[in-house]
């Protein structure tokens, strides 16, 4: 359900996004608004518009409150301003090493925005490529990153900094299931980079225009279809079009949407920014969209949250919408494809790597001799699971179960079969 809050912050969203001073009487239940913006990872953005409010006494808000809420936006900042720094010192280093790279989403999208600053990323995404994507991690590791063990069937390598924070270096753009299952291994590279001023000091090259388009409105459907996605990214994917809208090749874009079935929920994106977000029909091109189902995919933003972090009822929903988009698409056995992919992973859930091991059992810290006594201590722990009955040995060696219901997932397939995603 949409409640005022929520729908009050979208509306400061849409000021904060678009630079527009707020129009509105008053915002009751502010603590609400707030709330609602640190679930879509957009608290920052919405500052410039509440302060203006605050000012006229327009905010259902102490003064004390308000303070606090300012000096964790103006932290946010501070610390978003030195993790570019580091982030640049990083792009700079692997260019001196001839690392042909590019950022993928991130800092080349906060420049859409009114104030650039607000608009915050919890992670830098480099794509590399597969030819320099070890040399790209022997820099991290160089630089003082540590790199996390690399799952075999991921399309990146993460790593992580004091400062810098995440880092995820691509060698490929997404998941190998995704890129075959729902992307039809369509999404190709197929623009020189360019560069983009994220500030004066700071220059990284980006994909293409209309590469870039097609990355983050798959980006955006990506994160829906796994456990959902927020408003933000939504709102990225807005921006992006309307920025670009003259350079960005459309039959292009649009042929990619159609083949694979997503041009509806591009569609209804465009009328939620439409209806909610400040767009106006003219600036983003035109589409049809029905407005219930609009609200359905609106509740769907604001019960998950950004990346559908909200509940754990929606684990799993990645699998389900793989089966039905297979059965579908594909002549292929659901249960056989899935366990090809996984396969590769098999050896490493047996056999977990040093790394993995030491976060779950620190004891390991104090000597790499003891890997088999944490491993001893992994496999009695999973066999207690087991003989509870909390998990089941097939759940451990293969993602493959999809039969596991709740009112979430079936209400989540519902809506995408409503968006003809399937």
């Amino acid at each position: 359900m949409i409640t005022e809050a929520f729908l009050d912050m979208l509306y400061l969203f849409s000021c904060g996004a678009h630079g527009v001073l707020p129009k509105i009487q008053k915002i009751n239940n502010f603590q609400d608004v707030l709330l609602h913006a640190k679930e879509q990872g957009i608290i920052n953005v919405i500052y410039p518009p509440a302060k203006e409010l605050f000012s006229q006494g327009l905010l259902d808000i102490d003064e004390e409150s308000f303070k606090a809420f300012k000096h964790y936006t103006m932290a946010s900042i501070m610390a978003d301003t030195n993790r570019r720094l580091v982030v640049k010192n990083l792009l700079e280093t692997l260019q001196k090493n001839e690392i042909d790279f590019c950022i993928l989403k991130g800092d080349t999208l906060s420049v859409l925005y009114n104030t650039p600053q607000t608009r915050i990323s919890s992670d830098t995404d480099i794509f590399v490529g597969q030819q320099g994507f070890k040399k790209a991690l022997s820099v991290l590791k160089d630089q003082g990153f540590e790199i996390e063990p690399i799952v075999a069937t991921s399309h990146h390598a993460i790593a992580h900094h004091s400062i810098a924070g995440r880092i995820e270096i691509h060698r490929f753009l997404h998941d190998e299931l995704v890129e075959d299952a729902w992307f039809n291994n369509e999404i190709l590279i197929c623009q020189p980079f360019r560069q983009i001023h994220i500030t004066d000091q700071i220059v990284v090259p980006a994909l293409g225009v209309t590469d870039g388009m097609i990355y983050v409105a798959l980006h955006y459907i990506k994160h829906f279809l796994e456990d959902g996605v927020g408003i933000r990214q939504l709102m990225d994917t807005l921006l992006y079009m309307r920025c670009f809208r003259n350079e960005i090749d459309w039959n292009r874009f649009l042929g990619i949407m159609n083949r694979l079935k997503y041009s509806k929920f591009i569609s209804h994106s465009i009328g939620i920014g439409i209806r909610y977000l400040g767009f106006s029909d003219k600036e983003l091109m035109p589409v049809e969209y029905n407005e219930g189902t609009i609200d359905k995919l609106l509740c769907d933003f604001a019960e998950g949250g950004i990346f559908g972090k909200n509940t754990s009822l929606r684990k799993g929903f990645y699998l389900q919408y793989t089966k039905l988009r297979i059965s579908s698409s594909k002549n292929e056995d659901y249960r056989k494809y899935i366990k090809k992919w996984w396969k590769p992973n098999i050896i490493p859930i047996i056999f977990p790597s040093y790394k993995h091991l030491v976060k779950k059992f620190r004891y390991l810290e104090k000597s790499r001799l003891i890997y088999p006594v944490a491993w001893i201590h992994r496999m009695w722990l999973i066999c207690i699971d087991i003989f509870s009955g909390k998990k089941k040995i097939s759940q451990l060696i293969s993602p493959v179960e999809t039969d596991n219901q709740n009112y979430v997932l079936k209400r989540r397939i519902e809506l995408v079969q409503e968006l003809e995603m399937i």
